[in-house]
């Protein structure tokens, strides 16, 4: 039992990531934001922590500015009608410069920096980590829900593939899209604290690649947002498997370290020669 929750705590931050990555790309929009803002999140989290002395206010405090960044690049791509696609990826480097920029300025250029205990609401790391976890599962039920019976769910869900008929229904698809992105800067940042709450520190990178393969994985999960949990558990379990792997010795690191990559393609590539994996359609 053990062994199960600790994959479910790898395969939050996934999830996360995969929500993330979902709910944008309903509206054709896919937020290649979300490696950035993860490790974004993640440092802003630490740093407002040691900042104000409380896990919670630094949580509600590195939320606010999550969110405030991604308005603001969301209403400049929508006034200005700058590529989205091309913001989103600005947004990655804009997150790695600032981190380099802070992490010098106040912590001496450390890679390493160490959460502060003193949590609000006193949680074991472990305990916060199953939190996390919860949220990730409740998440996922909620966006099913959100997008199959809502008004606004429903157009939000069919933002890329009948833009124009919903325009001509009087719907403001460039809000959806707006709103969409604010969605995946939700997700984004609760994956982002998620890492740090398990590691119990912020570490250069901590988001390992977990938001381009949340993007990656959604299509294994044929866009659903409840299937996303079972493809997430996969790959956590990979992931899981590559680290126990290691003590041996006797697989190349290298292969190891990708190995949750190598699983996820290779799931993608049987699905698509064979077809096996069928998934319910939302509509």
């Amino acid at each position: 039992m053990s062994t199960v929750v600790s994959i479910f705590i790898i395969a939050s931050p996934l999830l996360f990531a995969m929500l993330a990555a979902l709910i944008s790309e309903y509206t054709g929009t896919t937020a290649l934001f979300i490696e950035g803002i993860m490790t974004l999140s993640a440092f802003c989290f630490t740093a407002c922590t040691i900042l104000v002395g409380s896990r919670t206010f630094g949580f509600l405090l590195a939320g606010t500015i999550i969110v405030v960044i991604i308005l603001l690049a969301a209403l400049f791509t929508r006034h200005s009608g700058a590529n989205p696609f091309l913001v989103a990826l600005s947004i990655n480097l804009f997150s790695e410069a600032i981190i380099s920029v802070l992490s010098t300025r106040y912590f001496n250029g450390a890679t390493v920096i160490v959460l502060p205990k003193n949590a609000f609401i006193a949680l074991s790391n472990r305990g916060a980590s199953i939190l996390y976890v919860l949220l990730a599962f409740a998440s996922a039920v909620a966006v099913y829900l959100f997008i199959r019976y809502t008004r606004t769910g429903l157009n939000l869900y069919h933002t890329a593939s009948a833009e124009h008929v919903l325009q001509a229904r009087g719907v403001d698809t460039a809000k959806l899209k707006t709103l969409s992105w604010l969605f995946a800067a939700a997700f984004s940042f609760f994956g982002g604290v998620a890492l740090v709450t398990h590691l119990d520190s912020y570490t250069a990178h901590i988001s390992g690649g977990r938001g381009w393969l949340g993007i990656a994985a959604i299509y294994l999960a044929k866009r659903h947002p409840l299937a996303c949990i079972p493809i997430a558990f996969i790959i956590a379990l990979s992931e899981y498997l590559a680290y126990n792997l290691q003590v041996g010795q006797t697989i190349p690191q290298s292969v190891l370290l990708n190995l949750p990559n190598l699983i996820a393609l290779a799931i993608l590539v049987i699905s698509s020669l064979f077809g096996k994996i069928k998934i319910r359609k939302l509509f």
